[in-house]
């Protein structure tokens, strides 16, 4: 994983990047587009990235390397 996310130019190119080194089948086969796709992305792309914001995410973690996610989240709780 990247140790500093906001450099990143193409964030969504880095994590397909990681797609491809993953051993995990099922992460290469729904983030991954099928050859010749017109798509850059494979179909599962949404739900496999839900489903990790839902289960394994940790926003007190990513927070403490993306300092504007921290100030989103500052912001919002400024609404409450």
């Amino acid at each position: 994983m990247p140790v500093n996310p906001e450099t990143s130019r193409d964030p969504k190119a880095d994590l397909l990047n990681l797609a491809k080194k993953s051993r995990k089948r099922e992460l290469k086969e729904g983030l991954l587009p099928n050859k010749g796709a017109p798509s850059p992305i494979g179909l599962e792309y949404n739900d496999l990235l839900c489903n990790f914001v839902k289960s394994e995410w940790r926003l007190d973690e990513a927070v403490k390397i993306a300092p504007s996610l921290a100030r989103a989240i500052q912001r919002l709780q400024e609404f409450e």
